[in-house]
């Protein structure tokens, strides 16, 4: 579900990215092939052979509604924005952040950030060059410390309030 939660938009579209993911697991279980004596080697494998499945559908789910077709204004400036990133930041907040990037942004830094893919792996399985890839990367990273900063500075607006 986290892996879901990543690539969709919405709680509901996840929830079914993640029925689908199943039902291809479960109708596909014979090709996964377990390697190892150690159940717990087994269960990592599992895992992973289940979240490659969950990026390849969110993937599809996405080419299919065309949304990371939408090529945004590509004129749009990257200003280098210097933010110090806190170690208080959770989960919750990062996804927050995360939410507020434009559709193909999120998508190509959950892809090389969180999933580990290449810029050469991305575009070719969004269709769209490498350059293209790392342009709307570094967009992504530029958006993120701007929208860090923009809710820092509101936090400690709020914080510093007395009543």
């Amino acid at each position: 579900m986290g892996i879901a939660i990543r690539y969709m938009n919405d709680r509901c579209q996840a929830q079914e990215l993640v029925n689908d993911v199943f039902l291809k697991a479960f109708r596909n279980v014979s090709q996964f092939v377990f390697k190892s004596n150690s159940e717990n080697d087994d269960y990592h494998a599992f895992r992973g052979w289940l979240a490659r499945i969950t990026v390849t559908s969110a993937l599809d789910r996405l080419r299919v509604k065309k949304r990371i077709l939408y090529i945004e204004d590509l004129s749009e400036t990257t200003s280098e924005i210097a933010a110090e990133i806190s170690s208080n930041l959770n989960v919750q907040d990062i996804l927050r952040l995360l939410d507020q990037l434009p559709d193909i942004q999120r998508l190509i830094f959950n892809l090389y950030e969180i999933e580990g893919f290449s810029h050469e792996e991305i575009a070719e399985n969004l269709k769209i060059p490498s350059g293209t890839s790392r342009g709307y990367l570094a967009r992504a990273k530029n958006k993120l410390r701007k929208l860090y900063n923009e809710n820092l500075i509101s936090y400690e607006k709020f914080s510093t309030r007395t009543y």
